[in-house]
């Protein structure tokens, strides 16, 4: 089995070439862009193949997915009781593959961070799965595989190129096919979302945008996408149909205890950030997350003024500024971003991509010696071209082909 340090420096190698890859990719005329593009897909393919028979390399989340899926098919509430609690003991059980659960889940003291959409999904991959892990990834890689091949399907032809570089990236491949994070589900149902909007599917839309808002919460700054030019009474409609969704999905769970430990995450856990890491060398640590909260809804605002007119370009650098203003920002959570580079192509993605790599430093440290550290060098490389670049982005606007004048990506002229 590979080593975490290896693999890390192999994301690193990796990083490179996508880099150069998807510069040359993106300057090509469209005659040999066409070429390129089927061979881009086959080698990603191929890859992605090879990634799905690897799994906990460079994260332990999936510890905790299977173990709320396998709590919810047996029909308990996952967020009332946390895995280390008694009241579940009788539901402990030995993987295929050795593991014993609920003692390997990270954190077993706390109760499940994850929405209700993330559990319906998780419940019903148990269900077929049981407690073989093996499956249970065979089974998550064949749903990621199923929605990508359907967004191929729906973009137009001559952006499947922006589509190609999001899932070439290894941000993508390691972190979204290797490792199970939430977050690709998540994104893949948001591209969906706007795509069905794009080809005047907006019912459709709201719907799978709903199931996306269930997953992780991220793509409530998508709904502007989906009002964008629409008559009050049609907003009212889409936002009605949105809401039940929602709260159809909610509806099991409700109680008190429905946002399970999300608080303590957010008041409590840090990890590369370096506007954290900056603001609390002269404030304490509950006065930076609420200085951070007021600088990233300040950007938000407005970009959202500044883009107004574009809403899935305001919604990508909503999302960026917001994980610059994050007290933890992991490797996944740029997955939505970069799945939505098709509809909103932005420098700091793809910065940000290639520096996410520094990341795997700290990640090698910790599985070392169990204590994270995030060293001041480190994170100046990783965050300050993000900043440049996303300034850049609010400046001049997103990407475009060097053939191409600016139109709408997500389908519609």
């Amino acid at each position: 089995m590979l080593s975490v340090s290896l693999v890390c420096v192999l994301w690193a190698i990796a990083t490179l070439a996508w880099a150069v890859g998807s510069l040359v990719l993106l300057r090509l005329p469209p005659s040999r862009r066409s070429n390129i593009m089927r061979w881009g897909y086959t080698g990603v393919a191929i890859i992605m193949l090879a990634l799905s028979t690897r799994f906990d390399v460079l994260s332990d989340d999936a510890y905790r997915y299977r173990w709320d899926g396998w709590v919810v098919a047996h029909g308990v509430d996952p967020f009332s009781h946390a895995p280390a609690d008694t009241a579940l003991k009788d539901l402990g059980y030995v993987s295929g593959n050795g593991s014993s659960y609920p003692s390997v889940v990270p954190y077993g003291h706390l109760r499940t961070i994850y929405p209700p959409g993330a559990q319906v999904v998780l419940g019903a991959i148990t269900l077929i799965s049981n407690t073989d892990e093996r499956v249970f990834k065979v089974i998550w890689w064949s749903i990621i595989v199923v929605l990508l091949l359907f967004i191929i399907r729906m973009l137009r032809e001559e952006h499947r190129a922006l589509l190609l570089v999001a899932v070439s990236c290894p941000v993508v491949l390691l972190h979204g096919i290797m490792d199970i994070h939430l977050d690709v589900l998540m994104a893949l149902l948001t591209a969906i979302a706007i795509i069905l909007n794009g080809r005047d599917r907006p019912l459709l839309a709201s719907i799978v945008l709903a199931c996306a808002i269930t997953v992780k919460f991220l793509p409530v700054l998508a709904i502007p996408i989906l009002l964008h030019g629409r008559s009050w009474k049609q907003r009212l409609l889409l936002l009605g149909v949105l809401v039940g969704v929602v709260a159809l999905i909610y509806a099991p769970y409700i109680s008190m205890s429905v946002f399970g430990s999300l608080s303590t995450f957010a008041e409590k856990w840090q990890s590369n950030s370096a506007l954290y890491s900056l603001l609390n060398v002269f404030l304490n640590d509950t006065t930076v997350r609420i200085v951070m909260a007021v600088m990233g809804l300040a950007g938000i605002i407005k970009i959202w003024w500044l883009y107004r007119s574009d809403p899935a370009a305001a919604a990508t650098m909503s999302v960026i500024v917001l994980l610059l203003c994050s007290p933890v920002v992991h490797p996944w959570y740029l997955i939505l971003p970069l799945i939505m580079f098709p509809f909103a192509p932005l420098r700091s993605t793809l910065v940000w991509s290639c520096t996410m790599c520094i990341y795997g430093i700290a990640y090698t440290h910790y599985k070392g010696d169990g204590v994270w550290i995030d060293h001041p060098i480190a994170l100046v490389c990783e965050i300050v071209p993000v900043v440049i670049a996303l300034a850049l982005d609010v400046q001049r606007g997103p990407l475009l082909f060097r053939d191409e004048h600016r139109v709408n990506l997500a389908g519609v002229t």
